[in-house]
Parts: C-alpha cells; structure tokens; sequence
C-alpha cells in the first residue's frame, strides 16, 4: 500500500525533530491534499482500502493512526467532541458534517463530503454527522502520546 508508506514518512518527516510547537491541523490538511489527489488518478481506489486495517506509528511524542471505516447502514452520531485531530477522506457514498463553534455551540458549519473528498477538524471540536449506508471513509488521527 503505496499511499500509506507515503503519509507514513511523511509522518515522520514532519515530526522529527522534538519540537512541541508542529501544526498538526496543517500536517493533515497537506496529506488531505496530497492524498485526495492521489486518489484522483486510481479508478478503483475503493478496493485499495476495503481490506484495510489499522495502523498506527509514533514519532517524536506524537502518534498517528490510520484506518479505513466502511459503512453498511447509515450511522447517525450527535454532537461528539473529538478526541484528537482528525482527518476523514470519503472514498466512496457520502458523509454530512455539522462542524460546531468552539465558543458559540448553537452556531456550526455544515459539509457534505462526497467521494474523493476530506474534512480536517481539531482535537476538542464538536461534530455531528450522518453516513450515508455504503460509504468507505479513511480515517487519519493525529495526537500527542500520552506515555513517557
């Protein structure tokens, strides 16, 4: 799986150094964009990531874990915090987002992310959403670890 040695290394190159300051939000929006385009180019991506299991790889304090979510029937979720820094690409069907304000709850964005299509939200943010059954997302979760 080409795709994933390549964020893999990314991953690395990213947070080699000990630096406590890295953009996480930017380190997934620029997989998010190399990625999709990736992707782009591959006619059947989809089975590229149905058989995927997870993955996770730890650099620096940071851990980063990767896996693919395939849907059988729509799934509704309400208003969760999110527990680390995530990136979502939808390879297949379709996936609605309410994104919610940090300071304003009752304020929010909404997104509909359709195939070869991505969201990238922050750790503590408060997301509801709606997947449409058959849909195949490929999910990337970025935190710092815990364990010293």
């Amino acid at each position: 799986m080409d795709y994933i040695r390549e964020i893999e290394d990314h991953f690395k190159n990213y947070f080699s150094d000990d630096n406590s300051t890295v953009d996480k939000i930017n380190f997934l929006e620029n997989i998010r964009y190399t990625f999709i385009e990736k992707i782009k180019e591959i006619p059947k991506s989809k089975e590229l990531f149905k058989e995927f299991s997870e993955k996770k790889y730890n650099k620096n304090k940071y851990e980063m874990s990767i896996r693919s979510e395939f849907v059988k029937k729509d799934i509704i979720v309400n208003k969760l915090k999110s527990k680390s820094d995530t990136l979502e690409i939808v390879i297949s069907g379709k996936k609605n987002y309410k994104v919610y304000d940090l300071v304003d709850q009752k304020r929010y964005l909404i997104y509909a992310a359709k195939p070869v299509q991505g969201i990238v939200y922050s750790e503590k943010t408060y997301i509801s959403s709606k997947t449409q059954g058959g849909t195949l997302i490929i999910v990337i979760t970025l935190s710092k670890e815990i364990k010293e």
